[in-house]
C-alpha cells in the first residue's frame, strides 16, 4: 500500500484478495484498507496476511473488513514498532494467531470479533509483546459462535497472550470472550486472559470472560497470571481466577497465593479476597504499610492441613499484635484497614 491511499472495495463478498506465503499486503502510514475479504494461508510464525512493517507506521486503517487465516501465521501483524493502528468492525477468523504485536507500539481494536477455530497451532486472539498498548471497545474474542471447534487438543486456545519477554499492556472494554478446548489434557492452556512475565499488564472493564474444558474435573483458568504481571478487574463477570494475583475495584479482586509467595508484600491496591494455599507448607505474607484507607483483606485457607499462615503488619499492628496467623484447615481472618491500623472483623 501507499501512504494517504485508500483501497474500498465494493463489499466484502465480491472484493476478495488471496494471500499466501511471503504475498501478503503490506500497510502504509495514513492509509485505509475498508470493505474487502483477505482469504491467507501458508505463513511462518512471523508473516500474515496483512503486516504492519514499517517503523514507526501511523494511522492506518482497516475497517469493514474480513480475513480469514489457515494453518500457522498472523492474520494481523506488526512486526516493527507501530505509532498508531485502528481497526474496526472486523471479523478475523484463524487458526492461528488474530492480532499480533511483537515489536510495540499503539492499536485500537473497535467492534472486532476475533473468531479461533481449526488446526494449526497454538490459538490466540490478541497477542502483546514488547512496549505495547493495545485498547479493546466491545466485539468478541474466542471459540464457537457457529464456528468449528479448535480440533487439536494439545493447541493453547488463549484469548489474550502478553508473552514473558515482553511489557504489554492491553486494555478490554465491554469484551466477550469464551475460549474452549474440549479434552486439552492439563498443562495444555486454556485461558481468555494470560500474563506469562513481570512486566505484563491486562485491565478490563465490563467484560464477560470463560474458559471451558469438558473433560477436565477442575475448570481452566479463565485469568491466569503464571508469570505475576498485573490483572486489574473492574465490573466484569469471570467464571475462574488462576495463578498469581488479580486485583478489582467496584468488586472485590480474588488472588491466590502459597509457599512459592513467601514473604511477599502484598501492594496497596491488592486488597480483596486471598485464597491461601499451606497445603505443601506454610509461609508468611506482609501487608501493605501504607494501605488505603478502609482497604479490605480477607484471608482464607483453602487446604484441610494445620500448616501456617503468618500474615504480618508491616509496621501496622493487627488487633494491637505485629502479626496474625491462619493454622487450622479454612479458616478465614478478616481485616479492615482504618485510624491507622488493621481490624480483624468477625
Amino acid at each position: 500500500m501507499k501512504s494517504y491511499v485508500t483501497i474500498m472495495g465494493t463489499d466484502q463478498q465480491s472484493s476478495v484478495i488471496l494471500t499466501s506465503g511471503l504475498n501478503n499486503i503490506q500497510a502504509a502510514s495514513y492509509a485505509r484498507l475498508e470493505r474487502i475479504t483477505i482469504l491467507s494461508s501458508g505463513h511462518s510464525q512471523y508473516r500474515g496476511a496483512v503486516e504492519l512493517a514499517t517503523a514507526n507506521l501511523a494511522d492506518f486503517q482497516l475497517v469493514d473488513a474480513y480475513i480469514g487465516l489457515i494453518g500457522s501465521g498472523n492474520a494481523v501483524l506488526a512486526r516493527n514498532y507501530v505509532a498508531r493502528a485502528e481497526i474496526r468492525n472486523c471479523t478475523i477468523v484463524s487458526t492461528a494467531v488474530g492480532i499480533a504485536l511483537r515489536a510495540g507500539g499503539i492499536v485500537y481494536v473497535h467492534d472486532t470479533n476475533i473468531h479461533l477455530t481449526g488446526a494449526g497451532s497454538d490459538h490466540i486472539g490478541i497477542l502483546a509483546r514488547a512496549y505495547c498498548r493495545i485498547y479493546v471497545f466491545g466485539g468478541k474474542i474466542g471459540t464457537g459462535y457457529g464456528y468449528p471447534p479448535v480440533s487439536n487438543s494439545n493447541e493453547r486456545v488463549i484469548g489474550v497472550l502478553v508473552e514473558a519477554n515482553g511489557s504489554g499492556r492491553v486494555v478490554l472494554h465491554g469484551v466477550w470472550s469464551i475460549c474452549r478446548n474440549d479434552g486439552a489434557p492439563d498443562g495444555v492452556a486454556v485461558n481468555c486472559l494470560r500474563l506469562e512475565g513481570p512486566g505484563g499488564w491486562i485491565r478490563i472493564f465490563g467484560c464477560y470472560l470463560q474458559a471451558e474444558n469438558p473433560s477436565l474435573a477442575t475448570t481452566p483458568e479463565t485469568v491466569s497470571n503464571p508469570g505475576f504481571g498485573r490483572v486489574e478487574v473492574y465490573g466484569s463477570r469471570l467464571r475462574t481466577y488462576g495463578t498469581g494475583p488479580v486485583y478489582g475495584s467496584m468488586q472485590i479482586g480474588c488472588s491466590t497465593y502459597s509457599a512459592l509467595n513467601n514473604n511477599a508484600v502484598l501492594g496497596s491496591d491488592m486488597n480483596g479476597l486471598a485464597l491461601l494455599n499451606a497445603e505443601n507448607s506454610g509461609f508468611r505474607l506482609i501487608l501493605p504499610s501504607l494501605p488505603t484507607e478502609t482497604a479490605q483483606f480477607i484471608f482464607k485457607k483453602i487446604d484441610p492441613t494445620t500448616n501456617v499462615v503468618q500474615i504480618v503488619g508491616n509496621g501496622r499492628l493487627i488487633d494491637g499484635q505485629p502479626s496474625a496467623t491462619l493454622s487450622t484447615p479454612f479458616q478465614v481472618l478478616s481485616l479492615r484497614f482504618a485510624a491507622g491500623q488493621y481490624l480483624i472483623i468477625p
